[in-house]
């Protein structure tokens, strides 16, 4: 069931830039009045000493819901709450998916991605290449092909990853209606991308995703 907290999850591959879809939307949601705003990050919410390697069955989903709830239960009431949850698997469980108000997947190439998780864990932290590379070839790619790339069938949003900062104004466009009182029927300007040339009214709360089958707004 929906929860009474705006939740938006962003899912995507390894170093796809969904910690920078996080910092980027709380910038623009902080500035709203009586909205706070927390960060689940999914992907530090492992089962203990769970044998997979590969594969959403060593995150521990059912404490995602719990601390979802925790959250909900200790908000004041003045206040609206959004959580973002970011993760490989975001987009994963069911009961999350219905509970979310926006689903996110972030795309992004395997090159783009390599680069960035060489030059974060390689370059800046100073970890070996070579365990970097047999890594993502017989973990990350595979996890990626096998497992999290079929999840982006979910999304109500696919935001390609160079155009990330772009592509946030849609999505607090579609949060901020939630959090400021708006019933979902005031349309909404907003300013998507340079190439559609002008502005647009869609209002993104009148499109109904769960009844549109592999139909979403790809932005790439």
């Amino acid at each position: 069931m929906p929860s009474p907290a705006v939740i938006v999850l962003i899912g995507g591959g390894h170093s796809a830039g969904k910690h920078t879809v996080v910092e980027e939307i709380n910038t623009h949601l902080v500035a709203i009045p009586n909205v706070k705003t927390h960060t689940i990050e999914l992907d530090s919410l492992l089962i203990p000493d769970c044998d997979a390697t590969l594969g959403p069955s060593r995150y521990d989903f059912p404490r995602v819901l719990q601390e979802i709830t925790s959250l909900e239960r200790s908000l004041d009431e003045q206040k609206k709450l959004v959580i973002l949850i970011p993760g490989l698997y975001a987009l994963h469980d069911r009961e999350l998916r219905h509970m979310a108000a926006m689903k996110v997947f972030i795309d992004c190439d395997p090159d783009t991605r390599l680069n960035r998780w060489i030059q974060q864990d390689v370059l800046k932290e100073g970890k070996d290449l070579g365990s970097l590379l047999d890594n993502y070839l017989k973990i990350a790619r595979p996890e990626f092909n096998e497992f999290i790339l079929p999840t982006k069938e979910f999304a109500d949003v696919v935001l390609p990853s160079e155009q990330s900062h772009l592509g946030v104004s849609l999505i607090c466009d579609g949060v901020i209606p939630l959090v400021d009182g708006s019933k979902g029927t005031t349309k909404v300007k907003k300013q998507l991308y340079p190439r559609f040339g002008v502005e647009t009214d869609l209002n993104i709360h009148t499109e109904n995703y769960d009844d549109q089958k592999n139909q979403y707004y790809d932005l790439s």
